[in-house]
């Protein structure tokens, strides 16, 4: 998990931006954090993005 952790981190200082998962019912048949975030956010972010002139 550092690795992964380390390796967005250098992603966010050059730039790139993440969406969280949302908490809810995973396949495993727990609740938790994992599920794709809404289709919404996604959109926002998107829009967000391209309203600012970012590509990443």
């Amino acid at each position: 998990m550092v690795i992964v952790r380390e390796n967005m981190e250098k992603l966010r200082r050059h730039g790139y931006r993440f969406l969280e998962p949302k908490e809810s019912l995973l396949a495993c048949g727990d609740v938790g954090k994992g599920a794709l975030a809404d289709v919404e956010r996604i959109t926002a972010a998107v829009l967000d993005c391209l309203e600012r002139g970012e590509q990443a």
